[in-house]
């Protein structure tokens, strides 16, 4: 169902937990079997309806963070 999901990720770094992603999404967000995050929003046509645009965060390990990826992405 449609939805305004917030997702936040933290790692523990040292004994504190840091923030590493924080994203919302207006459709679905959803973390797969490989750890990705998927972002779905909704494209609205100007002749009415939507849609569905997805945006990817993957960890980068070199520089720890996660890079964005894809059609639409809000962080």
């Amino acid at each position: 169902m449609p939805s305004n999901t917030q997702v936040y990720v933290y790692r523990l770094e040292q004994g504190t937990l840091v923030n590493k992603l924080q994203f919302m999404a207006d459709y679905s967000a959803e973390i797969d079997e490989k750890g990705r995050f998927h972002q779905y929003w909704k494209k609205y046509a100007t002749e009415g309806g939507y849609s569905l645009v997805h945006g990817t965060f993957t960890w980068d390990t070199k520089n720890n963070k996660y890079k964005a990826s894809g059609q639409f992405v809000l962080q």
